[in-house]
């Protein structure tokens, strides 16, 4: 009878689902800002991006009553929210955080604070890179151009369609 307890509890314990925070981080790049459950307007700061020091890895945003300074790490995920555009949602580099674009940030830890290393930052990009002054294809936003296709081979085409191939003839015996 107890291994049957113990059977019982390891399966409860192992069917239990995982907690939604491990899921979100691997979609977070899909999410608009303000809109991930659980973290916007709790634990992330909502603002417009004030100045950026690239030496310092440091940046300032500016929300309805509150400053904010934060500090890029190795570790921070840049997300560009093209959800405006009606485009996807891409990853972002350090150079994509220009003043005055608002952004929302997150804190690394579980609790918000208004000091500290950022885990993601997103920004709301309303424009195409290239109007900026930024290089699209070094910032991976657009893709490089493809080359030429070779030319098509003229000629009988076998079989019924694009797919099909060649029907060998029947095999007399």
């Amino acid at each position: 009878m107890p291994r049957q307890h113990v059977k019982l509890i390891l399966a409860a314990v192992l069917a239990a689902p995982a907690p939604a925070a491990f899921g979100q981080k691997a979609t977070e790049l899909y999410i608009p800002i303000g809109k991930s459950p659980g973290l916007s307007g709790k634990v992330t700061a909502q603002g417009r991006i004030e100045c950026l020091e690239p030496l310092d890895r440091s940046i300032s945003v500016t929300g309805r009553a509150q400053k904010w300074t934060a500090t890029f790490t190795q570790r921070t995920r840049i997300y560009l929210d093209r959800t405006g555009m009606r485009r996807s949602n891409r990853y972002g580099a350090m150079a994509d955080c220009q003043p005055g674009l608002f952004c929302e940030i997150k804190y690394e830890g579980t609790e918000g604070s208004d000091a500290g290393a950022i885990e993601w930052i997103k920004i709301r990009v309303t424009e195409e890179p290239g109007s900026r002054g930024l290089d699209p294809l070094a910032h991976g936003l657009a893709r490089a151009p493809r080359a030429a296709s070779p030319p098509r081979r003229a000629g009988p085409r076998l079989g019924g369609g694009r797919w099909s191939r060649p029907v060998p003839p029947p095999v007399r015996t």
